[in-house]
C-alpha cells in the first residue's frame, strides 16, 4: 500500500466551498485607490448577502464603474452611464442579469447603496437586488441563478474601475471605464 489516498483530495475544496478558509471579517472599508484585489481576498459579493455603500458626488455627466468583482468570464459590477446606475450579475457568460435605476439621479453629494440578498442555505439560488440613492429605492430586480463558487479564477475586485477583463459587455469598449467622479469611500457589510 503506497498511502496515496485520497487521490484528488485537493478537489474536495472545490466541491465543498464551505471548507475554504475565509476572511472572518463581516465589514470592509475601501477608498477609490483600491483596485486589483485578488478575488480570494475580496468580499464575497457574489456569494453572500451584503450592502455596498458608496459615498460620492454626482454630476449630470458622471459615468464609470463604481465597483467590479471578477471579469468577462464571470463577475458582477455596478456602474453609472447615461444618468442611470446599472448592476450586472454575470453567471459565467451563460446568463447575464441587469438591474438598473429609473428616474433622474440627484446631483451633488450622494450615498449609493447596492443591496444583494441571497436565500440562506440555497446554493445557486436566486438573489434579490436593490439599488438606493440617498435612501430612496430607485431600482430592484432578481438574479434568477447565482454561483456557489468564485466568479473568476484570475480576475480582481476594483473600486472606481474594472481593471482587467470587463464584467459587462455594456462597457467593454470603454474598459477599464474609470469612474469620472470621486468616490470618497466604499463600504461592504455582510447582512447574513
Amino acid at each position: 500500500v503506497n498511502k496515496a489516498f485520497p487521490i484528488g483530495g485537493g478537489l474536495w475544496v472545490g466541491l465543498k466551498p464551505q471548507f475554504v478558509t475565509q476572511n472572518p471579517a463581516t465589514q470592509f472599508h475601501y477608498t477609490s485607490d483600491v483596485y486589483e484585489v485578488p478575488e480570494a481576498s475580496a468580499p464575497k459579493l457574489g456569494l453572500r448577502s451584503s450592502v455596498v455603500t458608496i459615498e460620492t458626488n454626482l454630476a449630470p455627466d458622471t459615468q464609470g464603474v463604481l465597483y467590479a468583482l471578477g471579469g468577462y468570464s464571470g463577475g458582477l459590477a455596478a456602474w453609472i452611464e447615461n444618468g442611470s446606475i446599472t448592476y450586472e450579475y454575470n453567471l459565467y457568460t451563460v446568463e447575464r442579469t441587469r438591474v438598473s435605476t429609473t428616474g433622474a439621479l440627484p446631483t451633488g453629494k450622494a450615498t449609493i447603496e447596492v443591496e444583494s440578498r441571497f436565500e440562506p442555505g440555497v446554493r445557486n439560488g436566486p438573489a434579490e437586488i436593490a439599488i438606493r440613492v440617498n435612501g430612496q429605492l430607485m431600482g430592484k430586480g432578481r438574479v434568477p441563478r447565482t454561483t456557489g463558487y468564485a466568479l473568476s479564477g484570475n480576475d480582481s475586485f476594483d473600486v472606481g474601475r474594472d481593471s482587467f477583463s470587463p464584467v459587462s459587455r455594456a462597457y467593454r469598449d470603454k474598459a477599464p471605464f474609470a469612474f469620472s467622479g470621486q468616490i470618497t469611500k466604499l463600504d461592504v457589510r455582510y447582512t447574513k
